[in-house]
């Protein structure tokens, strides 16, 4: 019987892989049957690709991705699965048809292959469905799901090789945008690690990259290094690749569906919507291996026989380049309305859209969240021997306050305040809810809380309600750096622990400042830079260096001046934090802790401890006051 990797017999042995005969779904069914797992592919034909799929032992069933009754044969006896979806304008409707298939087999986990990109108002009509499909399977009420997004892949720009072999160079529309691409190996890896740890990947998003960003010469330098010449990057429009997309269509296997998602994946590139949030580390999270470096994918695609210099294959190249001037680019629009694609009302690239950002900045919604708060406080709870019908606040407290010092912190950020009663309190950047409780139980006020990331939002409401605090505190799912409030409509805002995370500083302060009364009263708690070099990661709030956002103690007050606040206490408490989070660190296991909820949270607390210890990191107590002159 196969073996997952806690050492635990699966209670379902057999995996289904869709798209298996493709480059993600190949590798990832490889990779199964290399750890022992039996694995079924769902192909949509017999063929070659079939064929050496059953030489390595995977059992092959023939189905169309879109006839339900034959998703529902091939899921029979079927524990878990991997979904990658089709390239076609109703992919929709195969991931519906899965998902619906899913819950009646009793499928214990989905890992599904979506998007960078997915957004509901992109104009590539198969990123929207991207963003529905993975909403969908959220729907699934006991199937685990895990979110593969990666963005534009290493093999995209590969697909490039033999020009650049040939010719000498890389014609890409890529701007100044920069991208770390992973390789459909690691892609793989980390579907795989899903699959052989679905309760403890439940939840999550994962964004494989590559360990490094790259711009377009450093990845036309990586090619020529591969293939063994200089080789130019050249900025071409968009039009003219593309141009060059429908000459090689057959080799690409590119249909004008996919030539119709292209030309949008293009314009992101140079907006550098790739660069958001990347590099990542969930290739090494999850597989356990560092990411494949773009030269080393790279040198593998140099082996193509259409790359190697022979008298044949640079003729075709230089008889293509000329032809090229002469083929039109597809009429992408015409098709999209002949094809009654439809369109959203205000169509946006996911690297000019809010929304999408709101979803993705800084990747704080994979960075905090594993989509799981509620159920895995819950259980904290349970262990720990509290009644969850007769829950006090006080029970919450070591479980509730993610910022240094906890508790102690918050209670000494509101002794410097004048709250009471009628005062109107923002909590800005809330989490599960800590400070909002707190505040509303000591000082019986109305709390506003408001957090980025919705499962948060979720476990703060359900946690409101159990300890009877819901009547007092109203739960918002927004961006600090836009409040959905009216101007003036607050006597305070507390910020704990949420600039770091945050690029635009002067957006955060200034929304604090808008929504304030005149006088009324910021109270903040932070992490600012020291003066020796970075800290180590992973740290509390970012798991690597680009997703977090840290200034020094001055930068930090002088941009809470320039936003209209006078300060009336700058307090550096990093001595008191090094030393409370030191005896934290020394007290005795305890099922409650932010380590319910929160990703390897003790090497985090260990890093944090040690940065304040050291002078690398240090915290910060202040109290504001809006002035409006």
């Amino acid at each position: 019987m196969a073996i997952d990797v806690e050492g635990n017999p699966m209670a379902r042995t057999r995996v289904l892989v869709t798209g298996a005969t493709g480059r993600i779904g190949g590798a990832v069914a490889a990779q199964l049957i290399e750890k022992g797992v039996a694995t079924r592919a769902l192909v949509h034909r017999e063929d070659d690709r079939s064929a050496r799929l059953r030489e390595l032992g995977v059992e092959v069933a023939v189905a169309d991705m879109f006839d339900y009754r034959q998703v529902e044969a091939a899921m029979a006896g079927v524990g878990r699965v991997f979904f990658n979806p089709p390239v076609h304008p109703h992919a929709l409707d195969s991931g519906v048809a899965f998902a619906v298939a899913a819950r009646r087999s009793g499928v214990e986990a989905v890992v599904a292959l979506g998007q960078w990109l997915a957004s509901p108002e992109h104009p590539s009509l198969l990123t929207r469905q991207q963003w529905l499909t993975d909403k969908v399977f959220d729907l699934l009420p006991d199937t685990a799901h895990i979110a593969v997004d990666p963005g534009f892949f290493a093999d995209n720009y590969l697909q490039l090789v033999p020009t650049a072999a040939l010719l000498g160079v890389f014609p890409m529309p890529a701007g100044v945008g920069r991208n770390a691409p992973p390789s459909n190996e690691d892609i793989a890896r980390v579907a795989v690690g899903g699959l052989l740890e679905p309760h403890r990947h439940d939840g999550m998003a994962y964004r494989p990259t590559g360990p490094k960003l790259l711009s377009a010469k450093e990845i036309a330098d990586a090619i020529g290094e591969a293939v063994g010449r200089k080789v130019r990057h050249i900025e071409v429009p968009p039009s003219m690749f593309m141009r060059a997309v429908r000459m090689d269509a057959k080799r690409l296997k590119a249909d004008m569906f996919l030539e119709t998602g292209l030309r949008h994946y293009l314009s992101e590139h140079a907006l550098g919507t790739w660069e958001v949030g990347g590099p990542t580390t969930h290739v090494r999270d999850v597989a356990g291996v560092e990411p494949e470096d773009f030269l080393t994918i790279a040198r593998r695609y140099a082996a193509d026989p259409a790359a190697q210099r022979t008298v044949g294959n640079i003729a075709r190249a230089l008889g293509n380049s000329f032809l090229m001037a002469f083929v039109p680019m597809h009429r992408l629009d015409k098709f999209d309305r002949m094809q009654q694609h439809p369109q959203p009302a205000q169509p946006r690239l996911s690297g000019e859209s809010a929304f999408w950002r709101a979803e993705h900045q800084g990747d704080k919604l994979i960075q905090y969240s594993t989509g799981n708060s509620r159920r895995n406080i819950e259980q904290a709870l349970t262990t720990a021997g509290k009644n969850l019908d007769d829950l006090q606040p006080t029970d919450l407290m070591l479980v509730e306050d993610f910022h240094t010092m906890g508790r102690i912190a918050t209670t000494q950020l509101a002794d410097l305040t004048d709250i009471g009663p009628d005062t109107k309190v923002l909590d800005a950047g809330s989490g599960i809810g800590g400070t909002a409780r707190y505040l509303a139980g000591r000082f019986e006020c109305r709390v506003t809380a408001v957090d980025l990331t919705e499962d948060y939002c979720d476990t703060a409401r359900w946690l409101n309600r159990l300890v009877g605090l819901d009547d007092r505190i109203t739960v918002h799912h927004g961006d600090v750096t836009a409040l959905p409030f009216a101007d003036a409509s607050y006597q305070a805002v507390f910020s704990q622990h949420v600039q770091m995370n945050i690029p635009d500083k002067h957006s955060l302060y200034r929304e604090a400042h808008r929504v304030l009364t005149d006088g009324g009263l910021l109270a903040i708690w932070d992490i600012t830079a020291g003066d020796l070099p970075d800290p180590d990661y992973p740290l509390p709030w970012a798991d690597a260096p680009n997703l977090s956002h840290l200034v020094d103690s001055t930068q930090l007050r002088d941009i809470i001046e320039a936003s209209g606040f006078e300060i009336e206490q700058w307090n550096d408490l990093t001595d008191q934090s090094a030393t409370t989070m030191q005896a934290i660190l020394a007290l005795p296991p305890n099922p409650l802790g932010l380590h319910a909820f929160n990703p390897n949270f003790p090497e985090k607390l260990k890093n944090l401890t040690t940065a304040l210890a050291d002078g690398r990191l240090h915290a910060v107590q202040g109290i504001a006051r809006a002035r409006r002159h």
